[in-house]
């Protein structure tokens, strides 16, 4: 795993079930922080959402909670 996708995950799991700003993400994992999303669920199985607010360009992203983890793998 690359040292920005491990900050990434990382920072997602302390944040889990939070949304978060793609620009703090862009804080933690740089400029391809997207790219590391993407490793995260094709390379390494972690599932995560996007979502976008009304009034702004940039997206949110989270990790599910844990229970929510357990009742997608269900």
């Amino acid at each position: 795993m690359k040292p920005s996708t491990a900050r990434l995950l990382a920072f997602l799991v302390i944040h889990r079930g939070e949304w978060v700003s793609g620009n703090r993400l862009f804080e933690v994992a740089g400029t391809r922080y997207g790219a590391r999303l993407f490793e995260l669920s094709h390379d390494h199985g972690y599932e995560w959402e996007k979502r976008y607010v009304h009034g702004t360009r940039v997206p949110e992203y989270k990790l599910p909670a844990v229970d929510e983890q357990l009742r997608i793998a269900l």
